[in-house]
């Protein structure tokens, strides 16, 4: 995560504009990842960051890193950030669970 939003930051012009949903550390889904990752289902590549076989539905495939505010606030280094909002949603999954999805929505702009 640092180093997407430091590449974002070399890339973006001074005064530049970022706009980001970031996955949010979340009780619901970090223990969804924990309990599949026991069954072996995925793995934890890095603190906080899943992913599933290539053949996993959706973008599962694709590595997840979920955040707090404050790992967030540190990885938005060199940024003046705007607005920074935690936004949840219920949604019914593919199982007919309803699960709730958790993101920090952030605008932000190059120094």
């Amino acid at each position: 995560m640092r180093r997407v939003l430091a590449e974002m930051r070399r890339v973006l012009r001074v005064g530049g504009r970022l706009y980001a949903a970031v996955a949010a550390r979340d009780e619901g889904n970090t223990a969804r990842y924990w309990a599949d990752m026991e069954a072996g289902k995925c793995q934890e590549i890095e603190s906080f960051t899943f992913v599933y076989p290539r053949d996993a539905p959706g973008d599962k495939y694709l590595p997840h890193h979920y955040c707090d505010e404050t790992e967030l606030r540190a990885c938005l280094a060199g940024f003046v950030v705007d607005d920074l909002r935690l936004v949840r949603e219920e949604y019914t999954g593919d199982d007919g669970i309803i699960r709730v999805s958790a993101h920090y929505h952030v605008q932000a702009w190059r120094l």
